[in-house]
């Protein structure tokens, strides 16, 4: 969430014994986050279980931010979720072309 913060995002984390009644981060438009801060991640695991939380939340696309160890942070996220970003990034980016 730390990182999130000082890019100027209003995130904050979810409780961390909320035992499923809240995400894992908070305030992230669109995003349903799943983290996971550990060695050896199963990413397939960790994706349908941030499914399964998004569809219960209904906060948005299931993504799961994970690192290792002396690791930098990564995001994965199914190709179509990632491809429906993209596409709404590169309209953004037209029509403020278009604005110019």
């Amino acid at each position: 969430a730390g990182l999130l913060q000082e890019r100027g995002y209003d995130v904050r984390p979810g409780e961390p014994m909320s035992f499923g009644r809240e995400p894992d981060l908070v305030g992230l438009s669109g995003i349903h986050c799943e983290l996971k801060r550990r060695e050896g991640v199963d990413l397939s695991a960790a994706l349908a279980q941030a499914a399964k939380a998004a569809e219960f939340f209904g906060d948005g696309l299931p993504t799961v931010f994970h690192r290792g160890n002396r690791q930098r942070w990564r995001v994965t996220m199914e190709l179509d979720n990632w491809l429906s970003l993209y596409r709404a990034a590169e309209t953004s980016e037209k029509r403020r072309e278009g604005e110019q």
